[in-house]
């Protein structure tokens, strides 16, 4: 059966290591799109101090897992890997054009790397 579902999603906190439900990419878009954590994404941009925003985050938002569907967190977990990237671009730069240049380089290098695997 094909389907478009090609990641797990968690609940929070970030610790639980067994998803919830299996989610497409537009389904994730949908969902942070919504109004579903406006509230605590307010309450996150009014924190001041970045260790205690971490920990917020942590505690308070679900996560997915771009790479594939898993059973449990841990490689030795998948069941489906999806054909998907995450980037986080966090703290990459301040300068957009920087990071830019440096995404740019890294997707060069695994096209190239894939490649050179593939065909020799």
């Amino acid at each position: 059966m094909v389907t478009d579902k090609t990641m797990s999603k968690f609940n929070a906190p970030i610790n639980n290591t067994r998803p919830v439900t299996v989610v497409s990419l537009a389904d994730v878009y949908e969902e942070i799109t919504s109004d579903a954590y406006k509230a605590i994404t307010e309450k996150l941009r009014s924190l001041d101090n970045k260790r205690e925003a971490k920990e917020f985050k942590k505690l308070n938002f679900p996560w997915i897992t771009p790479s594939g569907i898993f059973t449990k967190r841990g490689d030795a977990h998948i069941v489906l890997k999806s054909e998907e990237i995450a980037i986080d671009l966090d703290n990459v730069a301040q300068d957009l054009d920087e990071a830019k240049k440096k995404l740019i380089n890294f997707l060069q290098y695994f096209v190239h790397r894939q490649y050179r695997q593939e065909y020799g």
